[in-house]
C-alpha cells in the first residue's frame, strides 16, 4: 500500500513538473541565443550546466525500531553523506541522480562478565533518480529508486557476517543555498527518506555544498 501511494505521488509530481516545463519553455531563436551567449561572456550564471551537490549531515529515524530492551543498547540515526549530479537546463525541471551512505540503526548487546559485546548495524545506500524545481536560492523536489540495505554483525574483534538486500523507496527534500561565487554555493538541506516495504522513515538535516562543473 505504501509503495502504491508513493508511486502515485511521484507520478503526480512528474506530471506537474512536465506541465510547468512545457509552460516555461519557448523556442530559442538567433536573438535569444545571442543574449544567452552575451550573459555567459559577462561571467554570469549559465542557462544550462551540470551541477554537483554534496550533502553531509545527521539522520534520525521517524519510525519505531525494535523497541526498548534492557539487554540492548539501541540507537537510531547516524552520519549521512549524499552526492547528487543534476542537469540544470534553461527551464524549471531539473533531473539528476544521487547516491550516498546512511547509517540507520546500531544495536549493542550489553555484555555480561564473560561475554564480549555483540553489535548489529543497519546501513543504506540510496540509488535514486531525482526531479527538482526551484529558483536561485530555494529548491524542492524528490526522488524514487532503490536502497541497498547492508546488515553487518560482529563483536569487538571482527565482523562475523554481512547481509545485503535491495528495497524500493522514495525521497522528498527542500533546500536553501547562498551563492559564494559564480560556481560555488553553500546552504542547508532537509530531506525525508522512506523505504516502502519496511517501517523505516528517516529525516536528514545536512550542510550542502554545490558547484557548477561545466556549461553545456
Amino acid at each position: 500500500m505504501r509503495l502504491l501511494c508513493s508511486s502515485f505521488f511521484y507520478v503526480l509530481l512528474f506530471c506537474t513538473c512536465v506541465a510547468a516545463e512545457m509552460k516555461a519553455v519557448t523556442p530559442v531563436d538567433s536573438t535569444d541565443r545571442a543574449s544567452i551567449d552575451s550573459v555567459r561572456a559577462a561571467g554570469e550564471e549559465p542557462h544550462r550546466f551540470l551541477r554537483l551537490e554534496m550533502i553531509a549531515g545527521l539522520n534520525r529515524r521517524l519510525t519505531e525500531g525494535v523497541g526498548s530492551d534492557t539487554a540492548l543498547d539501541y540507537a537510531t540515526g547516524g552520519l549521512t553523506g549524499i552526492a547528487r549530479l543534476t542537469l540544470v537546463p534553461e527551464h524549471l525541471l531539473r533531473i539528476g541522480v544521487e547516491s550516498g551512505y546512511m547509517r540507520l540503526t546500531a544495536i549493542n548487546e550489553v555484555p555480561s562478565e564473560k561475554q564480549t559485546p555483540d553489535r548489529l548495524v543497519l546501513t543504506a545506500i540510496p540509488m535514486f533518480l531525482t526531479l527538482a524545481m526551484g529558483g536561485e536560492s530555494f529548491e524542492f523536489g524528490g526522488g524514487i529508486g532503490a536502497y541497498q540495505l547492508v546488515v553487518s554483525a560482529g563483536n569487538t574483534d571482527r565482523t562475523n557476517f554481512a547481509s545485503v538486500g535491495t528495497e524500493l523507496g522514495f525521497m522528498i527534500n527542500g533546500s536553501w543555498h547562498y551563492r559564494l561565487s559564480r560556481r560555488l554555493e553553500i546552504g542547508a538541506d532537509l530531506r525525508v527518506y522512506d523505504i516502502a516495504e519496511r517501517p523505516i522513515t528517516i529525516a536528514i538535516l545536512g550542510l550542502s555544498l554545490r558547484t557548477s562543473l561545466f556549461d553545456l
